[in-house]
């Protein structure tokens, strides 16, 4: 269940597409019935997806809350009881009966910037969902008070200077929250693009060139203020290959032929039967030779095996040998690197 459905009354497409592109921007996918194939039955099509879906989004508006949005209420309640559904608000409306006691987010004032801090109630809501993680609490009715207190104190001087801080007006926000002393402060505001202390700490002591630490790191802090730099190492990363080689073995089984000539004694016809399966074992490449560049041949040894060996008509000993092996070989591994260390912070 990771895709995010989206519930909307035809009227209100308009609206829904620049709410699902700006869901795409985040990385979450969404469906919605424009994506519905064409041949593909309309009701069984939205009812599969409906089921599947991590998480719902309602957009509750004039339309969707009257006669004729009856889907919509459906497919609400149906969301309702999976406990996957996220109230939208798009026009100033009442929910429709048995909606009440979830609260909507409100983007009737949202014009599709990322920013807005209803829409970063959006998006964290779904991701909860999407995760299985209770919904945090909301941002932007807080954020929406505080725009009002300092609106309606105009005359002073010194809520002008806060509201060209908050407007990072001249971008006195980003040259304040650049200090040192206030970074963190900024941060945990949400102000300048700035990282809260944990994120930061936990930037400046990841591993150099991990990958595997970026992803970590965009797990933890999704809507981070290194979220753009980390996506932009991920594309970027390069398999590299590791200088240090991890020794490993291979067995083999080979049967090696008698001699062509005979030898004075059993001894000597032994002992040429032994040089020869080693040598074909560690020459061939069906059996101990590196099978790429990463691998490289360091030895073998017999573990098992004894000659068969008979009294040639020429006079003297021929041997022939089935045995086991051991292939000693070494690889380096591949991985992968995602920034250089001009990239650190």
């Amino acid at each position: 269940m990771t895709h995010v459905f989206l519930s909307y009354k035809r009227e209100d497409e308009t609206r829904a597409l620049r709410l699902v592109q700006a869901l795409e921007h985040e990385g979450l996918t969404v469906w919605w019935d424009r994506a519905l194939p064409g041949a593909e039955s309309w009701h069984e099509g939205i009812g599969r997806a409906l089921d599947a879906a991590g998480c719902v989004v309602v957009l509750w508006s004039k339309g969707s809350v009257g006669q004729e949005g009856h889907f919509v209420r459906d497919e609400a309640g149906r969301a309702l009881k999976r406990g996957r559904l996220v109230p939208v608000l798009l026009d100033r409306v009442d929910p429709p009966l048995g909606f009440g006691e979830l609260q909507a987010i409100d983007l009737t004032r949202w014009r599709g910037g990322a920013r807005d801090p209803f829409f970063r109630d959006v998006v964290s809501s779904v991701r909860a969902k999407l995760e299985g993680r209770s919904v945090p609490a909301a941002t932007g009715p807080r954020a929406r008070v505080a725009r009002r207190l300092v609106a309606g104190s105009g005359a002073s001087l010194a809520l002008v200077l806060l509201s060209a801080f908050g407007a990072n007006a001249l971008r006195i926000q980003d040259r304040l929250c650049a200090a040192s002393a206030l970074t963190d402060a900024c941060g945990a505001m949400g102000l300048g693009d700035r990282p809260a202390h944990a994120e930061r700490v936990a930037w400046e002591e990841r591993p150099a060139g991990s990958c595997p630490a970026l992803r970590e790191h965009l797990r933890r802090f999704p809507e981070g203020a290194y979220r753009e730099q980390a996506v932009a190492l991920l594309q970027a990363a390069r398999a590299e290959t590791s200088a240090v080689a991890t020794p490993f073995s291979r067995a083999v089984e080979l049967y090696e032929r008698t001699s062509e000539r005979p030898f004075p004694t059993r001894e000597a016809a032994e002992g040429d039967a032994r040089r020869r399966w080693m040598s074909e074992a560690s020459g061939s490449a069906l059996y101990c030779a590196a099978r790429d560049s990463l691998e490289r041949f360091l030895s073998v040894s017999e573990s098992q095996g004894e000659p068969d060996c008979r009294q040639d008509p020429r006079g003297g000993w021929s041997c022939s040998l089935t045995a086991r092996g051991t292939c000693n070989l070494e690889r380096r591994a591949v991985g992968e690197r995602c920034e250089r260390r001009a990239d650190r912070p």
